[in-house]
């Protein structure tokens, strides 16, 4: 898969019981392929902005859990 500058990012959410990091990224065809078990939560227009906000979520996340 190549990146593409019109490419967009969605912020994805999983549910607590996945087994998955809360919070991932995907691009919006990735993302509609599992739209049934995740949230959308936000888009970005850069991977590195997208990769940025998802460290972040899942640092809150470990911090609320802990």
């Amino acid at each position: 898969m190549s990146l593409d500058s019109s490419d967009v990012f969605v912020i994805l959410r999983w549910p607590a019981d996945s087994g998955l990091p809360r919070y991932s990224f995907a691009t919006m065809v990735h993302a509609r392929e599992v739209q049934a078990a995740v949230e959308r939560i936000q888009t970005c227009s850069s991977v590195e902005a997208a990769a940025s906000l998802v460290d972040r979520l899942n640092a809150q996340d470990r911090e609320a859990a802990a």
